[in-house]
């Protein structure tokens, strides 16, 4: 009796696992997606400053308003990398032998 309760329990468990991974994933998977996107939109802008910049002569708003835009974005771009990082970090205290529990409290504060 306390056996198939014990095996009930970590197949419960398991499915909450693999559920908690699967999520993981995605917001990894969302989390690279949106880092690419947004790295090939500061290399947009970058590229079109470069463009603009010799054809001015004098510095207008639109510079400053892209240098701004520019750094929103890195600074979004090193927020993202620094949680994907720590997720990361994560899985591999779970390969080290962390318990599926506490392994979802640590992702959980990644993701606050």
């Amino acid at each position: 009796m306390e056996l198939q309760a014990s095996e009930e329990t970590l197949a419960e468990e398991r499915r909450n696992w693999r559920v908690a991974c699967e999520n993981d994933n995605k917001k990894m998977f969302v989390a690279r997606t949106k880092i690419t996107n947004l790295e090939a939109h500061v290399e947009e802008l970058k590229k079109s400053e470069l463009t603009t910049k010799p054809n001015m002569k004098k510095p207008n708003r639109t510079e400053s308003v892209k240098d701004r835009e520019l750094a929103g974005k890195d600074a979004e771009i090193a927020e993202l990398k620094r949680r994907l990082r720590k997720a990361q970090e994560g899985l591999e205290a779970e390969k080290q032998g962390m318990t599926p529990w506490r392994l979802i409290c640590v992702l959980k504060n990644v993701t606050s």
